[in-house]
């Protein structure tokens, strides 16, 4: 089969077929938050990353008001900041961190109300 291509047309092939040999391979990297606690004002609710997991401790709003959440995803970060925790369990989404839009913008992580994207409050590295 290679025999009959032109002279230039088997590097080109050998090329092609390495390319998608190694394309399942390769390693894709997304912006990460840096590792370490970060902390509402009042510092009575927290967000701690270390590695691709991200644990929230949070007071919830709306139908679960001033109760507490705790509860450990992995997540990924889009190029525009927005986080997306994973898996989530549909009465998270419904009750805890699905009432909001969490965004990282290179040093604080902003919890947005998801309706109005207004800022709730910033969390910030611990001291």
């Amino acid at each position: 089969m290679i025999q009959d291509l032109e002279p230039s047309r088997p590097l080109i092939f050998a090329f092609t077929i390495l390319a998608a040999c190694m394309g399942g391979n390769a390693v894709s990297t997304s912006p990460t938050i840096p590792e370490g606690r970060y902390e509402d004002p009042t510092g009575d609710e927290s967000v701690s990353v270390q590695d691709d997991q991200i644990t929230f401790d949070i007071v919830l709003i709306g139908k679960k008001a001033g109760q507490r959440f705790q509860r450990t995803y992995s997540y990924r970060l889009r190029p525009n900041g927005l986080l997306q925790p994973y898996p989530v369990r549909s009465v998270d989404a419904v009750f805890g961190i699905g009432n909001f839009e969490w965004v990282w913008d290179g040093s604080t992580l902003a919890q947005n109300n998801k309706s109005t994207h207004e800022l709730i409050q910033a969390f910030t590295p611990s001291k």
